[in-house]
């Protein structure tokens, strides 16, 4: 299909979740209205962060910007969202930099980060990435909304060797995982969220990489039955606004965005916290079992899982990826 086929599709799926969206017509305002997606269905912690922004806005700034939700993937598909956002068939976007890697690979920085996003913001990685989006893809870099460092980890079905070592082992598993597994020896398999379960219950893969959330939600408990709990790298989820947007948009009301962005931020930081805690007692609650490595062990598990994603983006960007390394990473050696 050509890119002006797939363009003209989205822009109609859009103006029909705008119109179905719509209060009526009578209800003229002069209020700027911006069109806001997310990747995931709702309910889901990861795509809350927009809703909250929106909320927050709504109030803020009534009268002069209003955010309109307009749904998930059933409006545009996960991976042509970040397209949607550079055509001006959508305003602003709550997405994964994996769904537009494809357009600017170094964006990725932020899931090999192990810094909290207030410390970013202090180091200087934030300002660096929000140049890097303005300068490559006209898009605006608002906030990070994937809450605190260490938010995947590896869940096994056999208790894990003592140690780190996936020799023979395969793994559901993709980008945010991959270097660590293939470091350690083991392989990672590509499938779909739905079918991971059943791969398990078959033995098909021996275990799997997750997020911190979610594995009590999709019953993966009964079929991996050990969380390697060392946390690593960050849930890398940015609001994004198109820049042709952000520039029309008076200085008072970027001033504003600016520090409902800082809220948002923190607010997520709190709540995916909890999330992990809670998360936790949960997988306890169910008989899973929690294994560490030794210290020496455990710091050469971390190291893999950042390092190697590190030369991936300073491969992909001589330039800028060692800036957002150097602001961004607290080497573990």
């Amino acid at each position: 299909m050509r890119k002006s086929t797939v363009r003209g599709c989205l822009i109609g799926a859009v103006a029909a979740a705008v119109l179905a969206a719509a209060p009526g017509p009578n209800r003229a305002s002069a209020e700027t209205e911006l069109n806001a997606l997310v990747p995931w269905p709702r309910p889901f912690l990861l795509s809350e962060p927009m809703i909250w922004f929106k909320d927050l806005v709504n109030a803020e700034l009534k009268g002069k910007l209003k955010i309109k939700y307009l749904g998930a993937s059933e409006v545009v598909p996960a991976f042509e969202q970040f397209g949607a956002l550079q055509d001006g068939v959508i305003d602003t976007l709550l997405t994964a930099t994996a769904y537009y890697k494809g357009s600017l690979p170094v964006a990725r920085a932020g899931l090999f980060s192990n810094m909290t996003v207030p410390e970013r913001r202090k180091s200087g990685f934030y300002d660096l990435m929000r140049k890097i989006h303005a300068e490559k893809t006209d898009t605006i870099y608002l906030a990070h909304v994937g809450g605190p460092p260490g938010g995947f980890r590896i869940y096994t079905r056999e208790k894990p060797r003592a140690k780190p070592d996936f020799k023979g082992m395969k793994f559901r598993g993709g980008g945010a995982y991959s270097h660590l597994i293939g470091a350690l020896g083991g392989t990672t398999v590509l499938m779909k969220p739905s079918e991971t379960h059943t791969a398990l219950e078959r033995g098909v893969v021996d275990g799997l990489g997750w997020a911190r959330i979610g594995v009590a939600d999709r019953a993966l408990h009964e079929v991996t039955k050990f969380v390697i709990d060392h946390p690593f790298e960050s849930v890398d989820d940015p609001i994004l606004i198109r820049g042709e947007v952000w520039r029309k948009l008076s200085a008072d009301t970027r001033a504003t965005l600016e520090r409902l962005a800082l809220k948002v931020e923190a607010v997520t930081d709190e709540k995916m916290a909890q999330a992990f805690r809670d998360e936790d007692v949960t997988l306890k609650k169910h008989g899973m079992t929690f294994f560490k490595y030794a210290p020496e062990d455990a710091k050469r598990y971390l190291q893999y899982a950042h390092e190697l994603g590190w030369k991936e983006i300073i491969k992909a960007d001589p330039v800028n990826g060692p800036k957002l390394k150097e602001t961004g990473y607290r080497s573990m050696m």
